[in-house]
């Protein structure tokens, strides 16, 4: 199975799926005790895990920060507001208000993904954003995802970029 053809199949099991959202406590205690101090998070799309609990969390912490996309690819944001919400051109919700950072401020980052393998391989939407943003960071990468997500193998090529933990829910 291509990338594409994976894509599809992915989609469809989260559609088949009733809810997106797993008990908040235990998001909390499996996925808090390995985030560093600020974390790049991101804001589930439809039909993806709701880590909203986690980035309450992060934010009420001071340690929340987000992702814009922009010509030069991702930048980074510190979250001074968490709502209400914008959408950017891929229509990725992202916060109205908040001031630039660095990557270099990040100590953890969150990946968003449709799918991933036990390898920790990686499958996104395909526009490569989180791939050139972490080749050649050592910042431990983490995704959280649906048992539904995991697949044998995931198609790999050249520029995509392996994760480090996977926190896999039912």
């Amino acid at each position: 199975m291509d990338k594409k053809e994976l894509r599809v199949a992915v989609k469809q099991r989260l559609l088949a799926r009733e809810s997106w959202e797993v008990n908040p406590k235990r998001l909390l205690a499996e996925v808090t005790p390995f985030l560093g101090k600020n974390v790049l998070s991101y804001f589930p799309m439809a039909h993806e895990l709701d880590i909203g609990p986690l980035n309450d969390f992060l934010f009420q912490e001071g340690r929340l920060f987000f992702p814009k996309i922009t010509e030069e690819g991702l930048e980074v944001y510190r979250v001074t507001t968490l709502k209400p919400l914008g959408q950017d051109q891929f229509s990725t919700f992202v916060p109205h208000e908040s001031e630039p950072s660095s990557l270099y401020e990040i100590d953890t980052i969150l990946v968003p993904l449709l799918a991933a393998d036990l390898q920790l391989n990686r499958l996104g939407r395909g526009r490569g954003y989180y791939d050139r943003l972490l080749k050649g960071s050592n910042i431990p990468r983490l995704a959280i995802l649906f048992e539904s997500q995991l697949f044998p193998t995931i198609p790999m090529n050249s520029l995509d970029q392996p994760l480090d933990k996977l926190f896999i829910f039912t």
